[in-house]
């Protein structure tokens, strides 16, 4: 009989050390075939498992909901603009990203390929890049990068290559500058 209380006030501290340091339980369980535990002493354990795996799901849970109801993350729609300068040339536009493919469009000059999407992304990893083509002459830039804070959403085609709004050049086309009649051409400087 000395035996069995001597056990039972070993498992009592074991116990009280479980519920104050939740790294003892592995200790424990390691142990757990030299260690007699009581049917009621198993299920306080399991109790303990269950409570520590609920707070970390609220943790969570509240986690997610704070991200979800941050300003960053919240629905916005993003409008990009792709205009043909090119003065009697015809433009290729074909634009995509990892997840949407807005296939080919014919651009004639002075007209413009608009397109709109919902750019939640948290993680910053939304990138649309466009292959432009006339001629036998190609350039390819990306019109979209979420993780670029001053990003532009219009962009010019001319026969340099592409340009911001401000004129500022983004990428020329591959095989140089295209020779274009402006004498017929009503589009932009």
């Amino acid at each position: 009989m000395q035996l069995r209380q001597s056990q039972s006030s070993k498992i009592q501290r074991t116990l009280h050390l479980i519920i104050q340091c939740p790294a003892y339980y592995k200790y424990i369980t390691n142990l757990n075939n030299i260690v007699i535990l009581t049917k009621r002493e198993r299920e306080i354990i399991k109790m303990w498992k269950f409570v520590r795996n609920l707070h970390a799901a609220v943790v969570l849970t509240t986690i997610a909901m704070a991200v979800m109801a941050h300003p960053s993350t919240q629905q916005a729609v993003t409008k990009l603009h792709v205009k043909n300068e090119l003065c009697g040339l015809r433009l290729i536009v074909h634009c995509a990203s990892k997840d949407d493919d807005l296939h080919a469009h014919v651009l004639d000059t002075g007209s413009a390929f608009s397109w709109e999407f919902e750019s939640v992304n948290f993680i910053c990893t939304t990138v649309f890049w466009c292959n432009l083509a006339v001629r036998n002459n190609h350039l390819s830039f990306t019109a979209y990068n979420a993780a670029i804070r001053n990003r532009h959403e219009h962009w010019v085609v001319n026969e340099k290559g592409v340009f911001t709004v401000g004129h500022r050049l983004i990428s020329e086309w591959r095989y140089g500058a295209l020779s274009v009649d402006k004498s017929h051409c009503n589009v932009g400087p």
